[in-house]
């Protein structure tokens, strides 16, 4: 699957032994007193980085939610450990990409979808 160019990459690289959370926030996409839907919202990893590992963490307060008043998705990434030492996260490493769909309370609901990259490199 190609991935935008325009994508956004996170500020803040993961290292491959790291596990790390990370927001992404809606609410300049949504109107006065919109949220998004607690129920009908779902991240995905994209298959060029579930290929080398990439991972939504739950438990132990790791859960993938919504926060600030239901206008972010908060979420904790780590690679898996069979993957950690991948020539792919060597040097400046690699972007991988994640995908949030999101339904909104309003009436009729909009829906929205953005993708998002995480740069994976060794530190």
């Amino acid at each position: 699957m190609a991935i935008s160019p325009a994508a956004p990459i996170f500020a803040d690289t993961l290292d491959p032994h790291e596990e790390l959370d990370f927001k992404v926030e809606f609410g300049d996409m949504l109107e006065a007193g919109e949220a998004i839907d607690d129920a009908d919202w779902i991240l995905e990893v994209l298959p060029e980085a579930a290929a080398l590992g990439l991972t939504v963490m739950s438990g132990n307060g790791r859960d993938a939610a919504l926060s600030n008043g239901d206008t972010a998705v908060i979420f904790w990434l780590s690679i898996d450990p069979a993957y950690r030492g991948n020539a792919a996260f060597d040097g400046a490493g690699i972007e991988l990409p994640l995908r949030i769909t999101t339904q909104t309370s309003s009436s009729p609901s909009r829906k929205r979808q953005r993708t998002f990259q995480v740069r994976v490199a060794q530190r």
